[in-house]
């Protein structure tokens, strides 16, 4: 065999066996990029349900530290009256002891004036007494004896008379005046002891006041702290499952969309927008947060239904939302329906425009029956009133 044709036999076996090589790398890789992508959508599976039993830990935590708020704040009301009732007193302590000052200083200048007429009293009694002893002791008898007549016995006996009255007088006085005098100092020592005692209450009720005061400081200090860290943590948690759900949606894109294009009212008869899309003080945490849907208020065991054909992909409890039922409509677009009290469809059934699918409910966080309703797109959420209207 001339060597051109065997050249030409080699190069169509090597072809061949090229081709048999491209084929099974070809195979190999495809298989691989296959077993990639099911590893990895099941890893992400398993993160977020990890992420879902974690967020729920985290909103019961947060549900009790709300318990133990509730109660404080309770508590605190307490405090706040024994500070208000403790502030009246002192301002009662401190009138009482302007009032006992005045007093006391009324006793004082009283007491001055009757010592100085107890003293006067006295000398003039002294004198009175040195000037008898002086002129010697003069006979009662003898000075009436010594009267040259009937008018003259009777004008001594009128005077000796009102001498003696006079002293008896002037001793009874005397006594009085020490009586009131010692009255006054009495008065004044018992002022004094209230006014220690008033001094010993206010001081007492300073210590309490600042006691009271620097348990409700800690209190408000310790709940506000211990909430913040589970909010944050929580804030954390659902944004990481945030990123896995887009992931796994760009894992397996709905290309096919399922709706009409034109959504219906997911509340027949009940149009009352409670709470709209947007940041807003949550009703139960008393923090500002984003409101990613919409609340309509409607009674407890009304109807929902689905705002467009879809399938529905998930019927479960869903930490603060509560009992969901979310219906994937396809090209990204899904539609969520939380706080229900109970699901009419199940994972993987497929539902027309204004089919029911749950009732209202007051699952999870909530503060009353009502439907949370959201839009979202590749994972993101949407203001839902851009796609319903009443």
């Amino acid at each position: 065999m001339s060597n051109p044709v065997r050249a030409r036999r080699l190069d169509k076996k090597m072809v061949k066996i090229r081709n048999i090589i491209a084929i099974v790398v070809l195979s190999v890789l495809v298989t691989s990029t296959f077993s990639l992508a099911a590893v990895s959508e099941s890893d992400l599976i398993k993160q977020q349900e990890l992420l879902e039993q974690q967020m729920l830990q985290k909103e019961q935590e947060l549900t009790r530290k709300q318990n133990e708020q509730t109660k404080a704040l309770g508590e605190l009301r307490s405090i706040n009256s024994v500070l208000g009732s403790a502030e009246k007193k002192l301002k009662t302590t401190a009138s009482k002891l302007a009032t006992t000052l005045q007093e006391l200083d009324q006793l004082t200048v009283e007491l001055n004036i009757e010592e100085e007429n107890l003293s006067s009293n006295m000398n003039l009694l002294s004198s009175r007494v040195n000037t008898m002893y002086e002129q010697g002791n003069v006979h009662f008898l003898e000075v009436l004896l010594s009267s040259t007549s009937i008018t003259d016995f009777l004008t001594r006996w009128d005077l000796m008379s009102r001498l003696a009255k006079m002293d008896m007088e002037l001793i009874d006085v005397v006594k009085d005046e020490i009586k009131v005098t010692q009255d006054k100092k009495n008065q004044v020592l018992v002022k004094k002891d209230t006014l220690l005692k008033l001094q010993d209450e206010e001081n007492t009720q300073r210590e309490e006041l600042r006691i009271a005061s620097s348990r409700q400081n800690e209190l408000y200090k310790n709940i506000s702290s211990e909430k913040k860290q589970i909010e944050s943590a929580l804030e954390d948690l659902e944004k990481e499952s945030q990123k896995i759900e887009e992931e796994l949606l760009r894992l397996n894109p709905n290309t096919q969309y399922m709706g009409s294009g034109k959504y219906t009212w997911p509340t027949p008869g009940y149009s009352r927008i409670t709470s709209a899309y947007g940041m807003r003080r949550h009703p139960i945490l008393k923090t500002n947060r984003m409101h990613t849907g919409v609340d309509i208020g409607a009674p407890y065991g009304a109807t929902i239904v689905s705002v467009d054909h879809g399938q529905v992909v998930k019927v479960d409890w869903y930490g603060g939302y509560g009992r969901v039922v979310m219906v994937d409509h396809g090209r990204g677009i899904v539609t969520m329906y939380a706080h229900t009290s109970a699901a009419l469809v199940n994972v993987g059934d497929a539902v027309r425009k204004g089919q029911a699918i749950a009732k209202i409910g007051t699952t999870g966080w909530s503060t009353g029956p009502h439907l949370h309703f959201e839009v979202r797109i590749n994972g993101k959420y949407a203001n839902p009133m851009n796609y319903i209207s009443k």
